[in-house]
């Protein structure tokens, strides 16, 4: 516990966003639970972040070995807007991974898109080339959200079988 201490303190003391990724890029072997890379998302100092600042560094992390430091690669995106012109980018860094927290943090991002932004996040589901697991797992979380209109669950539960065929 010491250890996250320290860390998320030393988030919190870092001045803007830019300083905030040097110290996360400087001390990604601290990732090494999704406790670890989930928690710290809230002391990420957001002054001079933008979208481009946050693809950059989520594109390099989602293709990290590192199980936790991919991850930490989809749970930046969370601090996007989810303008149709970003969810389009998000979306060309989902890929198949066999990391099972990889797995998790792909559909909870794909189940925020459609929150956020429920015509793109739709679409982006739709047309997604992932394995069924991830995706179904995607639609699981949307089924199971508040935040989800019913009409997009029905839509959502129509493709989840669609997707199962193929």
């Amino acid at each position: 516990r010491l250890k996250w201490f320290w860390y998320n303190i030393s988030l919190l003391r870092c001045k803007d966003f830019d300083e905030t990724m040097d110290f996360i890029n400087n001390n990604l072997d601290y990732y090494d639970s999704w406790y670890s890379v989930d928690g710290s998302l809230m002391f990420i100092n957001r002054k001079k972040m933008t979208f481009e600042k946050i693809y950059k560094y989520a594109s390099k992390y989602v293709y990290d070995e590192r199980e936790f430091v991919s991850r930490l690669g989809y749970i930046l995106l969370f601090m996007c807007d989810f303008k149709d012109e970003e969810i389009y980018e998000i979306e060309k860094l989902f890929h198949n991974d066999d990391k099972y927290y990889v797995q998790m943090a792909e559909a909870w991002l794909m189940c925020e898109l459609v929150v956020k932004n429920p015509k793109c996040g739709y679409i982006v589901i739709e047309r997604s080339p992932l394995k069924y697991n991830i995706l179904s797992k995607a639609i699981q979380k949307c089924q199971d959200s508040f935040r989800i209109d019913d009409e997009i669950k029905n839509n959502l539960k129509a493709l989840r079988e669609s997707k199962k065929k193929n």
